[in-house]
């Protein structure tokens, strides 16, 4: 049985299955599956979470939500599920490990979007969301985390030392950022000692810079 009871949330919303089904981007069957005790994938669960959904009057664990959507905080009233619903089509494209060898661009999901998955992000204005492995990014982002990237112009502003994805022709790294040792270049780095650091050029027509503007831990 799924610790989140997905037949209350859609009540509590007053949607049908095949409307919440919209909202989180899956088939109405798999609503109907979910709502039988059927297993939640992490990513949906994480996300579901994120943006309050699941809010209950028993619920009172607000630690996972940002400060905005928090009772404890005195934002929003206890017990209130409807306030979430802005969040629910503020959806974006799950990356996919065996994706990031592919060049991500602005027309990248127009031409391959269809086949992710999406997920909800808990910020607007995301491009594309991923989940960490074996990145060396922590603690502030933990392997098996899902991280979300909006598209950023290096050349108006970089924020240095913070975790950006940046597409190249050979595909995706995720790395922290940092001025390189020459005028125009970056240093990309992690704490993991066996990836060495590496220089690239800021301004390049084929390479193209996100910024990690959240991050969802799986537990």
């Amino acid at each position: 049985m799924n610790d989140l009871d997905i037949k209350k949330l859609r009540k509590s919303l007053k949607l049908t299955q095949s409307e919440l089904a919209e909202k989180l981007g899956v088939h109405y069957k798999t609503i109907q599956n979910w709502e039988k005790g059927g297993t939640i994938p992490e990513s949906k669960k994480a996300s579901i979470r994120n943006i309050g959904i699941l809010l209950s009057e028993k619920n009172t664990d607000y630690s996972h939500l940002p400060d905005n959507m928090r009772p404890d905080k005195g934002v929003v009233k206890e017990g209130e599920i409807g306030y979430a619903l802005p969040y629910l089509s503020n959806q974006v494209y799950l990356l996919p490990l065996s994706a990031r060898p592919l060049e991500i661009n602005r027309s990248h999901f127009q031409q391959f979007g269809d086949s992710y998955e999406r997920v909800l992000s808990p910020v607007k204005g995301a491009d594309f969301a991923t989940v960490l492995s074996d990145d060396g990014l922590g603690p502030e982002f933990p392997d098996g985390s899902i991280v979300f990237f909006k598209h950023i112009d290096p050349e108006l502003f970089i924020e240095w030392g913070k975790v950006h994805a940046i597409s190249t022709k050979n595909g995706l790294i995720i790395k922290r950022l940092s001025p390189g040792s020459q005028p125009g270049s970056l240093l990309c780095s992690c704490s993991d000692p066996q990836f060495n650091p590496f220089e690239i050029p800021r301004n390049h027509p084929d390479i193209h810079f996100f910024k990690a503007i959240a991050c969802t831990s799986i537990k």
